[in-house]
């Protein structure tokens, strides 16, 4: 491997990663918005707030429209350089060092005294050139574990999390291991203080649906529902909390057992 090159393939995800659609976006939309701090009012009362500039600041800022926009273009900064230094040496590492330095760039942009995403889109954007059928499986595998058990936040997390094993087992390129693994800690990273603030509202008791969540983050009002109606895990939950209760008696509505 030059180390030349790989360098440059660092400099050039780097640089293009940092590149701030979002921010472009809402520029460009006219709207005097600061994507460096938003809030969200839950159903339930709570406050979500975030310092994160991404797609989906974007979709609750300015619309679903830019907020799409811009998450096909933060994948793009990072699929095209990715798959240029992939097609330049196949068989060099230059286009994991590419993909990873693009989620880097994307999180912490220089540009923008390094205040960037999650990195979920620019994730996604090196594994479309990378390994395509890897994202394909490990979603489609993610949302049927995200089913089961019954949470949107499953959905959203295992599919991504199932990568580690697939590249590894894929591949055995130790290459292909350690990008995924740099990124999912990137991204998870990013997303710490959102695990933060989910642990404080479930404390409280107040726990937020998977609709309410669904609807948050852009996954799908009617989607989160579904999983709140027919996910497995709760529904069997359900299932054994009326089995515990006494049953009531048919013609009076007391419950067998209880004195007249």
């Amino acid at each position: 491997m030059d180390w030349r090159i790989a360098a440059a393939a660092a400099l050039v995800g780097y640089l293009l990663g940092s590149i701030s659609f979002a921010r472009v976006a809402v520029r460009m939309s006219g709207k005097p918005v600061d994507l460096g701090h938003w809030e969200v009012h839950l159903a339930n009362g709570e406050v979500w707030t975030s310092t994160i500039v991404s797609a989906t600041s974007v979709r609750l800022a300015i619309g679903a429209r830019y907020g799409c926009l811009v998450s096909l273009l933060d994948i793009a900064k990072v699929t095209i350089p990715t798959l240029a230094f992939r097609l330049l040496a196949p068989d060099e590492p230059y286009f994991y060092i590419a993909a990873a330095f693009g989620v880097i760039g994307h999180d912490y942009p220089v540009f923008y005294r390094f205040r960037g995403g999650h990195g979920e889109s620019a994730l996604i954007g090196g594994l479309l050139a990378i390994d395509p059928l890897a994202l394909v499986a490990t979603t489609i595998l993610g949302f049927g574990i995200g089913f089961l058990a019954g949470s949107i936040l499953v959905v959203r997390w295992a599919g991504f999390i199932l990568l580690v094993p697939w590249l590894w087992f894929s591949t055995g390129d130790p290459w292909a291991l350690a990008y995924i693994l740099v990124v999912l800690a990137l991204y998870f990273g990013a997303s710490a203080r959102d695990f933060v603030q989910y642990r404080r509202i479930v404390k409280r008791g107040v726990m937020p649906t998977n609709e309410q969540i669904a609807a948050e983050i852009g996954m799908g009002r009617g989607f989160g529902r579904a999983l709140d109606r027919y996910g497995l895990l709760p529904a069997l939950l359900r299932a054994i909390r009326r089995s515990k209760r006494p049953p009531q008696d048919a013609t009076d509505g007391t419950r067998r057992g209880d004195p007249p």
